[in-house]
């Protein structure tokens, strides 16, 4: 992100809002999704909105001053893909 000119701290709220994002995404996901025996098709659904998540956050650095889009786009990575990733581990 520094090449478009954002500042460290703006790099640095993204990588937070992803990491914290993660975090709450990980285990709710899965609590939900062992809860209900649907690990399998929670999982697919996750790595698919963590992938528009992905496709989002890259339009999002292409443009100047979206440093918002891009937070909240990490942030949807982070929640959809940190939960998808256990999930697919534990699946036969």
């Amino acid at each position: 992100m520094c090449s478009r000119n954002y500042t460290t701290t703006e790099s640095s709220l993204t990588a937070v809002a992803n990491i914290a994002a993660g975090f709450v995404g990980a285990f709710s996901i899965n609590l939900a999704a062992k809860k209900y025996g649907t690990q399998i098709e929670a999982s697919k659904v996750c790595y698919s909105l963590a992938c528009l998540s992905t496709i989002f956050m890259l339009m999002g650095v292409d443009r100047t001053d979206s440093i918002y889009w891009i937070a909240i786009t990490f942030g949807g990575f982070g929640f959809f893909g940190y939960a998808a990733f256990p999930m697919s581990l534990g699946n036969p």
